[in-house]
């Protein structure tokens, strides 16, 4: 900026707080004595306000209260609640503002006969009137309208201005703002805009795809700032900076880092990254709206969970184990709605203490409340809970600590705009007001300063980098104001109205981003997924980028790619673990043998990492559980009933009487009424009897047999691990030979699942084995199916049993005798043991993409960075 505007009693605007701060940098930069006077620089808005300030101080009359953002947004949602037809209120109430917005500084008045041409231009013109009749009731100033009350105090020479006013930085001037300097200019007060486009080197280039752009742009920002260090000051221009923040982050940091890792401390780097996010998003915001939201009705598990994963609780990390270990308490309880305070929280004696008090002072839904006292009992609440937690906060948490108790304080001051509120309607100014409001922490200024395509225009630099310069971007697509009459748009030549519009402003931002630096370089991508990009029309006529800047090193595309090429990697594969710890308990039972031929990590993983996921709530039994209800009211049934014969002798009616009673106790067992509703257990009840009927006539079509063990549990060992068993049923026939039942309520089942060296289904073999079981008297094994759409015995016998769907194994495609099929279970079972206890873990699926398909281990066995084929 030329110093010749830096003139006493002369005021210099710009159209953002970061360019004022940028100049009064760049001020006091070219000053040479001790002490100096304080430039007058600031950003228009605030220019007006201060304007407003000034005049209603020095004025005796009474004059409107100028409304803050904050207000203006709630008076604006006050107006719109009550329209029943907008299915979203609150961001109809932000579009009805921007539109207002606009028409106000296109000086369009309300009154214009074109807002009446469409639907959605009288609904504006309504809603609109609303505003500011309630505005004029109330004897309130809206900060839209501002500058035109202003023009009219200036005009009557009310207002006292400066002799010089300048405006710097402006892309474009508004008709309210020409309006508003015409008038001052009539006052005797000097204008001078600096719009005057001075040529520098500009430069183009084009790189493959987005991150190639980003990492060429983070190299050559690195190469300047090692060449030339703090003097410089570097500018790189990321369109749509909030979406991609963090891969900007990552690949500066990577650029910057001297080791080029991502260990190096980001605060540390010489860069700063201008992109905010709404103070919704972040989490420690985010985890004080859910807080204040905390009712005495029941609760989701993911509210539950939330809330006890949260740091920003008291006690968090002190309690931090327990609490975790009562989420999986949830979750395997089935807990899907929960009131708080719970008894399932008694490990949390700090966290129950908290809720306690809290709750104690919870306002009820039905009373109203005015928005500052809200604020203070929302504030109370938080504390109550120990908000913001027990551990030290870093800066950004601590800024956004702050930001909060301003927040609510700005939420107070809506007393002048809205009426008492319930909870929930507070609640809910208060969250949207926190999504609107955007926060970026502060940080300390840096030589390179990464920012978004406006923030930029305007800013001096010595360097400049401004990517995705492609015709996709450049000149910026029309999005026309959907409630302003698109013809009134057009004609008052809006903003975002047309597209030759967005052309003549993209030309003039694209002249005024070549002038603010020495050295500016523009690229673009040549290629976005599917999508092939050319260069905006913008660059048509600027020479392409030399390889090597004068003032840089030549550009390292990707270091890191580079250093990874010349480093030899030593590659070592360690698939054993140590052998097993046998006085350390052992759980799995025949389970272990199932995952251990399915994939040895995975036994690995469940059963010595203990690494298991967490069963996923349901509404309603899961079917682990429906399992369960289904093996327990079959043992009640045959420790009653006990043999065919007495099966036989039932009636209809005694065989559903004791039917029935034995559903009734395993799901009074299994089926807390509480969590499912007694309806429910009544549905689950008519569900089993209705398939357990099913499956007793067909256990009436089998010869005669004796239940002589249900649900028997055993201890045994098998090589050199021990295993606890529990066989669900075991049948003697009239021939004295057994029959080893399992019963399965999935689907499908298949007898090649005991087969081969990797069995699928190891259960019933290895209970052929046992020494607790005469393995000379067992003739057979068998599923049993218990499903709606099988029901079904899959089995293997020595002999043929007369049981439809048991065959014997010398029948197979192929034949074996019953001897040799044990024996070779006896060798395949005890291989199995024997691996997994010598720690044999490597990571092996037995059918890649059908055993991965179901397991939750694929991030710790890291399986798809190899090519498994999954």
């Amino acid at each position: 900026m030329n110093l010749e505007f830096f003139l006493p009693n002369s005021t210099i605007l710009t159209p953002n707080r970061r360019l004022s701060a940028a100049l009064h940098v760049q001020y006091a930069q070219h000053q040479h004595a001790p002490c100096w006077q304080s430039a007058d620089i600031l950003p228009y808005s605030s220019w007006l306000q201060r304007l407003w300030t000034d005049y209603t101080t020095h004025t005796l009359t009474t004059h409107p209260l100028l409304l803050t953002t904050t207000q203006q947004d709630a008076l604006w949602e006050t107006v719109l609640q009550d329209n029943a037809a907008l299915l979203q209120p609150s961001e109809t109430a932000q579009l009805a503002k921007k539109a207002w917005d606009i028409l106000r500084r296109w000086r369009v008045d309300l009154a214009h006969p074109d807002l009446q041409l469409t639907a959605e231009g009288r609904a504006l013109h309504r809603w609109a009137r609303e505003f500011t009749q309630q505005c004029q009731a109330k004897n309130r100033l809206d900060p839209t309208s501002l500058a035109d009350q202003l023009a009219e105090k200036i005009t009557q020479g009310k207002i006292t201005l400066p002799n010089n006013l300048v405006l710097y930085g402006f892309t474009e001037i508004t008709p309210q703002q020409h309006y508003l300097l015409d008038c001052i200019q009539q006052r005797g007060t000097a204008i001078h805009i600096d719009n005057h486009f001075m040529p520098k080197k500009s430069y183009k280039m084009s790189l493959p795809d987005a991150e190639t752009e980003l990492r060429a742009m983070a190299a050559w920002a690195k190469s300047i700032y090692d060449h030339a260090g703090e003097q410089v000051r570097i500018g790189c221009v990321v369109p749509a900076l909030a979406d991609t923040r963090e891969t900007v982050r990552r690949i500066f940091s990577e650029a910057f880092s001297a080791e080029n890792t991502l260990t190096a401390d980001v605060t540390l780097l010489p860069f700063n990254i201008s992109a905010g996010r709404p103070l919704a998003d972040w989490p420690i915001i985010e985890a004080a709206l859910h807080f204040i939201e905390l009712t005495p009705t029941p609760l989701s598990l993911q509210k539950i969970t939330f809330l006890l994963r949260s740091p920003f609780l008291a006690a968090a990390e002190k309690e931090h184990a327990a609490r975790a270990q009562i989420i999986e308490r949830l979750r395997a309880d089935n807990v899907n709605m929960l009131t708080l305070p719970s008894i399932y929280l008694h490990h949390s004696p700090r966290l129950t203490q908290c809720l306690e008090q809290f709750y104690a002072h919870v306002f009820t839904s039905d009373q109203l409340f005015l928005p500052s006292t809200l604020a203070q009992y929302f504030s109370a609440q938080l504390h109550r809970l120990g908000w913001p937690g027990e551990r030290s906060l870093n800066s950004e948490e601590y800024q956004l600590a702050q930001r909060w108790l301003e927040l609510l304080a700005q939420f107070a001051t809506l007393d002048t705009v809205l009426p008492a509120l319930s909870l929930q309607a507070g609640i809910h100014h208060l969250r949207t007001l926190a999504k609107h409001t955007v926060f970026q922490p502060r940080t300390p200024d840096a030589p390179v300063q990464i920012s978004g395509l406006l923030e930029a225009a305007g800013m001096p630099f010595t360097h400049l980098w401004v990517s995705g310069v492609d015709d996709s971007q450049w000149p910026f697509p029309a999005r026309p104001n959907p409630l302003i009459p698109l013809f009134l748009q057009k004609k008052a030549h809006m903003p975002h109205a047309t597209a030759e519009r967005e052309l003549a402003y993209c030309t003039l931002l694209f002249k005024q981003l070549q002038q603010s630096a020495d050295t500016v370089i523009f690229s673009h991508a040549l290629q976005k997924e599917d999508e092939v990009l050319r260069e905006a029309v913008f660059l048509k006529d600027l020479p392409v980028m030399p390889v090597a800047p004068e003032d840089a090193k030549p550009i390292k595309v990707d270091s890191v790619n580079e250093i990874s090429a010349i480093t030899t990697l030593e590659t070592y594969f360690d698939h054993t673990a140590p052998p097993i710890d046998l006085t350390i308990p052992l759980r799995g039972g025949s389970n272990i043998l199932r995952q251990q031929a399915a994939c040895p990590f995975r036994a690995f993983a469940l059963f010595r990492l203990n690494a298991n996921k967490s069963p996923a709530p349901a509404l309603g039994l899961r079917p682990p559980e429906r399992g369960n209800i289904t093996h327990r009211a079959l043992e009640l049934f045959w420790r009653e009933t006990k043999d065919s014969t007495a099966l036989h002798l039932l009636d209809t009616r005694a065989e559903q009487t004791l039917l029935k009673n034995c559903i009734a106790t395993a799901l009074a067992e299994y089926a807390n009424p509480d969590l499912y509703g007694s309806r429910y257990l009544v549905l689950e009840a008519q569900r089993l009897n209705t398939l357990l009927t099913a499956w007793l006539a067909l256990e009436k079509t089998r010869p005669d047999f004796t239940v002589i063990a249900c649900e028997q549990k055993m201890t045994t060992t098998l090589g050199k691990i021990p295993l606890k068993l529990r066989i669900d049923r075991i049948d003697q026939t009239a021939e004295g030979e057994w029959l080893i039942i399992d019963y399965k309520t999935g689907r499908y089942q298949n007898r090649q699942a005991w087969l081969g060296e990797r069995p699928d289904e190891p259960q019933l073999p290895l209970y052929c084995l046992l020494e607790e079981v005469n393995h000379t008297s067992v003739a057979a094994l068998a599923f049993a199916c218990v499903h709606p759409n099988n029901i079904s015995f899959v089995g293997l016998s020595a002999d043929d049993m007369h049981i439809e769907g048991i065959k014997p194994s010398h029948s197979l495609a192929e034949p074996i005798s019953w001897a040799h099929q044990l024996r070779q279970w006896q060798n395949t079972l005890t291989k199995l043991a024997d691996d997994f206890y010598a720690g044999h873990a490597s990571v092996d699926p037995k059918q890649a993409g059908i055993t991965c398909a179901n397991c939750d281990l694929d991030l710790l066995c890291r399986i798809k960075e190899k090519d498994y084929g999954c």
